[in-house]
């Protein structure tokens, strides 16, 4: 069975199976079918556009709002994961705006845990920013490594520390470490 507490939460569910859509318009505008099970939907148009995708957690308002058949991501803070594309899946998104862009469809495995952490991102694979504002130089940047506070880093390296003072290791090269 499937629980819906909220104005339209839920209003769309033809089919699905152990939902949970809590909150004004959760999981309401998609025309959910029995593909979309075990998802989780907390916050005001949380999982808004949801149709096939399984295993999703939202909780926060407008949290992965774009996901149509995305699956598997878990996401907790307001507007968190507000853009995912249809498809997008396997991210872990905490924070307030924690990957708010990301819209690259299929297997994004992003984790992003900070308010605004890995917010600049939209078509990016594999990265992990874990602190507040850290994030990857391009939208489109791919296994980055980010840890600290308002640090940024490129694809295929690590970066740490903060604004004034960040040590950085490319992952295609020997582990030497700069520092700037």
């Amino acid at each position: 069975g499937s629980t819906f507490v909220g104005l339209e939460a839920g209003a769309n569910v033809t089919d699905g199976n152990t939902l949970i859509a809590i909150g004004y318009q959760a999981m309401s505008s998609g025309n959910v079918r029995h593909n979309a099970n075990d998802s989780i939907a907390i916050g005001t148009k949380a999982l808004y556009s949801l149709t096939t995708g399984n295993g999703n957690i939202c909780i926060g308002a407008y949290s992965g709002y774009g996901t149509t058949t995305g699956a598997y991501n878990t996401v907790l803070g307001e507007f968190a994961g507000q853009s995912f594309n249809a498809s997008s899946t396997w991210n872990t998104l905490i924070g307030y705006y924690a990957g708010r862009n990301i819209s690259g469809a299929g297997d994004n495995q992003n984790v992003c845990v900070g308010g605004e952490a890995g917010d600049s991102i939209t078509s990016g694979i594999r990265n992990l920013c874990l602190g507040t504002g850290t994030d990857t130089t391009a939208a489109d940047t791919d296994n980055a490594i980010v840890l600290g506070y308002n640090v940024t880093g490129g694809g295929n390296e690590l970066n740490f520390g903060k604004p004034s003072n960040v040590v950085t290791n490319t992952f295609t090269s020997d582990a030497n470490f700069s520092r700037s």
